[in-house]
């Protein structure tokens, strides 16, 4: 399940999507939108990615939902 509007009707919300990859792209992390209607997150890590990277993108993943979501 992607971002939606509402949990009852599960309409996508592209809008708050592009905000969350907007953030994440603000602190030089680099994710999109997938799926029809473009509401749900891909991540694509690079080769290179280790346990700290890891913690990296979750604490600033965490940051960015507690703001837009």
């Amino acid at each position: 399940m992607g971002i939606v509007k509402d949990r009852g009707t599960l309409e996508p919300d592209r809008l708050l999507t592009e905000d969350v990859i907007n953030d994440m792209r603000d602190r030089r992390i680099l994710i999109n939108g997938t799926g029809k209607s473009a509401n749900t997150l891909k991540i694509r890590p690079p080769l290179a990615f280790d346990s700290a990277d890891v913690t990296r993108f979750l604490e600033i993943f965490a940051e960015v939902a507690k703001n837009r979501l």
